[in-house]
């Protein structure tokens, strides 16, 4: 039984929220899906997440970045490896 790609799923994801101008950050490593490749991303990450905190702030609007929503959406090509 197969249960799909993993990588394709969240870059379809990634698409579907773009498309709705959410603010997101998609980020693909060469790493497994393990502890140790989640803690090498963390810093970037968390970095991006905090990227204009403001603790004066009691409220936001999360928007797009223009320069993100310039981009294309993902495109891959899926062949069948079976």
């Amino acid at each position: 039984m197969s249960t799909g790609s993993w990588p394709l799923q969240n870059l379809q994801m990634a698409n579907s929220l773009k498309m709705k101008d959410y603010d997101f950050h998609l980020s693909l490593g060469n790493g497994t899906h393990n502890g140790a490749h989640s803690s090498s991303r963390v810093a970037e990450e968390m970095t991006w997440l905090w990227r204009d905190y403001d603790p004066a702030k009691t409220s936001q609007t999360y928007e797009m970045e223009s320069s993100e929503k310039a981009k294309p959406l993902f495109r891959v090509k899926v062949y069948n490896r079976e």
